[in-house]
């Protein structure tokens, strides 16, 4: 049986609600109505100059959500919050992310959603396109308006929605009806998307004209519904005249049920390197396990993924403390890798950080090998590596040709590092360069003519710092992560 997050993890530091939802959201308040179905007549909103879904509409749209107690749910382009308020009433105490690039609109469903007591809402102002990347996966979404970019809110949504989620659109317009109907069949014959139903409605109101009455039509509405989905289609084999084949391996198979620990390269330090796969992986876990060296410090890879964690992801520290001694060592990646595998147990999946790429003088490689080793599956992905980024940031070309590249930790040279660069040919990348500081700048005294030794410190952090020269060697203890690039190439 699965047990519940909050016996396992403490929650995240610096993941709470955004700080644009107000207080009177953050505490549950009683319903103010005494129906608990959808329904709510227009005349209950708050309403301003702000284009607002109507109640037979309204009624339609939540038909078509198949909206149930605990789904995490989407409102784009929520405007005044009609379907907000409706949403959130019959999804709790699941979350509702509500969203408009229009303040205005912002304000009036904020005012809505104090005025029906509902707790379970997360507002913000901006694109649907730019916002949904940072959500969790939703069980159901609902686009009541675009700001023009609805092909990419499009896309963003389908990439967002759970396996047998559902999406509803209204359209009022021909050009956005047409866009809808071109971009669903695309995905209906790729297999990603069911389509439900389009369907026109139009409501027709009696008004009083004096001592008459009439019948007064609206516009019409289109309504499209879509569904995911519950398993995604296989990769089709374009080659169907050759026989396929499988490879054995060792490592175990993953399976999509089965808890698994996913390793990710969380890179050098900008959150805004982070690979788009990285970042959905995320998204999805339950619980994100995160590296540090002493207890109640910070750590700087869950700084660089905080842009992209959900407010209910799980967080946790795993403590690698600093130990000479090779015993000592391995006992606490023992002890790490049970607490893992722990959370593995209980039900849950896991994503274990790492500065930069996951494999590549990574501690996570160990505790990989641990949690495989006892049979659970796992996952790794790749980031992009402190060496690729200092280049990139500097504009230097690592290798070319046939020139070699050789990549050394600075603890290999901790002692004389003249000897070891003498026996490597081409340019070098030195890793955690502080530890051999001293036998580096001895050696590149000796030089003539010197190499370029450019150093990368803090890359992509605030504090970034840039060394040209062997004379910052000199200057001072540079700090634990530095990176040298040491060029011997004609071309430095």
């Amino acid at each position: 049986m699965t047990k519940p997050l909050s016996d396992i993890c403490n929650t995240c530091p610096g993941t709470q609600a955004t700080p644009d939802q107000p207080a009177d959201q953050q505490a549950t308040g009683a319903n103010p109505l005494a129906f608990a179905s959808p329904g709510i007549p227009d005349s209950a909103f708050l309403r301003g100059d702000v284009p607002m879904t109507k109640e037979e509409i309204r009624w339609l749209i939540l038909a078509r959500l198949q909206l149930a107690p605990g789904q995490v749910t989407a409102d784009i382009g929520c405007g005044s919050g009609s379907v907000t308020v409706e949403m959130a009433r019959m999804t709790a105490p699941g979350q509702v992310y509500a969203m408009d690039v229009n303040p205005e609109a912002v304000d009036l469903t904020r005012q809505n959603l104090a005025q029906f007591h509902c707790a379970n809402v997360t507002l913000h102002q901006g694109k649907g396109e730019t916002l949904l990347p940072s959500l969790p996966p939703l069980d159901r979404f609902f686009i009541g308006g675009s700001g023009g970019g609805l092909p990419l809110l499009l896309e963003e949504g389908l990439a967002k929605l759970k396996p047998g989620g559902r999406m509803v659109l209204t359209a009022v317009t021909l050009e956005t009806l047409a866009t809808v109907t071109t971009w669903t069949k695309e995905q209906v014959a790729a297999g990603t998307l069911t389509h439900v139903a389009t369907v026109q409605v139009g409501v027709t109101r009696h008004v009083e004209r004096g001592k008459t009455t009439m019948m007064a039509a609206g516009n019409p509405v289109y309504l499209i519904t879509l569904e995911k989905p519950a398993q995604q289609p296989a990769a089709c084999n374009q080659n169907h005249n050759h026989t396929s084949t499988s490879t054995s391996t060792n490592a175990p198979s993953i399976s999509p049920t089965r808890p698994t620990l996913t390793g990710i390269g969380v890179g050098p330090g900008d959150s805004d390197l982070l690979t788009a796969k990285g970042i959905k992986a995320l998204q999805q876990a339950a619980v994100v396990f995160y590296p540090i060296t002493r207890e109640g410090e910070e750590s700087a890879a869950l700084n660089i993924v905080k842009p992209w964690l959900s407010p209910h992801t799980q967080c946790r520290p795993l403590l690698f403390a600093m130990h000479r001694e090779d015993h000592q060592r391995q006992v606490q990646r023992q002890q790490r890798s049970e607490e893992i595998m722990a959370v593995l147990a209980a039900g849950h999946s896991a994503v274990m950080l790492t500065l930069g790429d996951a494999l590549l003088y990574s501690t996570y490689s160990y505790v990989m090998q641990q949690v495989q080793e006892a049979g659970h599956p796992v996952s790794t992905i790749p980031g992009i590596s402190a060496a690729s980024a200092a280049a990139a940031r500097l504009n230097q070309t690592l290798a070319e040709e046939d020139q070699p590249l050789t990549w050394i930790p600075g603890t290999a040279g901790r002692e004389d590092m003249g000897p070891l660069l003498d026996q490597l040919p081409g340019n070098v990348v030195i890793y955690k360069l502080s530890a051999c500081q001293e036998a580096l700048a001895q050696w590149m005294e000796a030089q003539h003519p010197q190499p370029l030794l450019r150093v990368v410190s803090h890359l992509g952090e605030a504090r970034e710092e840039i060394h040209e020269g062997p004379q910052c060697l000199r200057e001072g203890k540079l700090p634990y992560l530095s990176l040298g690039i040491l060029i011997r190439s004609p071309r430095s």
